[in-house]
């Protein structure tokens, strides 16, 4: 077991040195025209003006700026993008923190998720946009689909034949125009800004607000939590317990190991969708999507081993067998534990990250457990 893990160690620091000169920067300066579906990864991507892309472009990275013309898909995963001048044939797919969009045209639909929103471009689709602080809209859309809970709320001051407009605040500008239909969502006692010449034809639709938190209500998040957690653990005992125990002993006895393993996971998993992604275009990033959730479900798994661990050794000072007495009291006490070292102010992330280290590590107990399957 030993010697395969180091034969997919190394294969796995082989590919990384491979893929090393992609990580630090992307720039495409020269004019460029490529076919086919296009996947680029690293910590930065630019595209120039001059590039120009026939197919599908797939985006992995941290700080995106892309100009050009694509004719096909843009799919990004980012943590800023920014959007300039640029040309979308197809539809505009993009999940990240912060996204601004200018002087851009997008023939397909639109659907952005992130935080904060600033778009000033023409959509000949629809813009179907959610989000956490803020957006300010004020480019050209068929359709307006957008929702931002933040503090800052929703301001638009563009053009659109319908619009549903949803945020803790919301406000249109004067010369807003909104050919058809207007649907406004505020919360309850909160009067959203419309100018005089829509307010007549605006529906607003008020939507209550938790203004006054339960101060139980995060003990009852972890409570539940801890009810959901052990009644899968009772799932996994019953019917899965052979494997359970293995990957138990693996964790406790090469707990690096475990840890290591585990991490790799992410990096093979990466490589699985951006290889698929180049090959298979939207089908392999589906796919690759998919392996993503899987390895959710496992590190999710990795905390109840975790949980049943730290229940073992909790008894091992006593004679208590029972394996359902021995889960509940590591769930209870894991969550217990992370919750208490959570509230203390300037340390919280300590429990952020024991709950990461042991999720990462149940991950790779399961891993290392399935290539070796036989008994201890």
């Amino acid at each position: 077991m030993r010697k395969r893990f180091f034969s997919v160690l190394a294969i796995i620091l082989l590919a990384t040195f491979v893929f090393s000169p992609l990580a630090f920067a992307e720039v495409e300066k020269e004019p460029q025209e490529t076919a086919g579906n296009l996947a680029k990864i690293s910590q930065t991507v630019m595209l120039e003006p001059s590039f120009d892309h026939k197919g599908d472009l797939y985006v992995i990275t941290s700080i995106c700026t892309l100009r050009g013309k694509i004719e096909g898909n843009v799919f990004v995963m980012a943590q800023s993008v920014r959007m300039e001048d640029m040309e979308v044939k197809g539809s505009l797919f993009i999940a990240a923190a912060n996204i601004y969009i200018a002087r851009s045209k997008i023939s397909g639909q639109g659907y952005l998720m992130c935080d904060t929103l600033e778009e000033d471009s023409v959509f000949s689709g629809d813009l179907k946009a959610a989000g956490g602080s803020g957006a300010i809209l004020k480019g050209q859309y068929r359709g307006l689909d957008v929702m931002f809970g933040g503090e800052h709320g929703v301001v638009f001051s563009g053009s659109t034949e319908r619009a549903n407009i949803g945020g803790t605040k919301v406000e249109i500008t004067e010369g807003a125009k909104v050919n058809g239909e207007l649907m406004v969502f505020v919360p309850k006692n909160v009067s959203p800004i419309i100018p005089k010449d829509l307010a007549e034809k605006a529906q607003i639709k008020p939507f209550t607000t938790d203004d006054k938190k339960n101060p139980w209500s995060p003990v009852m998040g972890q409570f539940l939590s801890m009810i959901v957690a052990f009644l899968m653990g009772i799932f996994l005992l019953r019917f899965w317990r052979p494997w359970t125990e293995r990957a138990i002993t693996k964790m406790k006895t090469v707990f690096h190991w475990s840890f290591l393993s585990g991490l790799a996971s992410f990096f093979v998993v990466l490589m699985t969708m951006i290889v698929l992604t180049a090959f298979l275009g939207f089908s392999g990033f589906v796919l690759g999507l998919s392996s993503f959730g899987v390895l959710a479900i496992f590190l999710y798994l990795g905390v109840l081993f975790s949980c049943y661990w730290l229940g073992k050794f909790i008894w091992s000072f006593g004679k208590q067998t029972n394996t359902y007495i021995v889960y509940g009291t590591g769930v209870f006490m894991f969550f217990a534990l992370s919750f208490l070292i959570g509230m203390i102010p300037g340390i919280g992330w300590i429990a952020w990250l024991a709950k990461t280290v042991f999720s990462v590590a149940g991950c790779g107990a399961i891993i290392m457990m399935m290539f070796d399957r036989q008994p201890q």
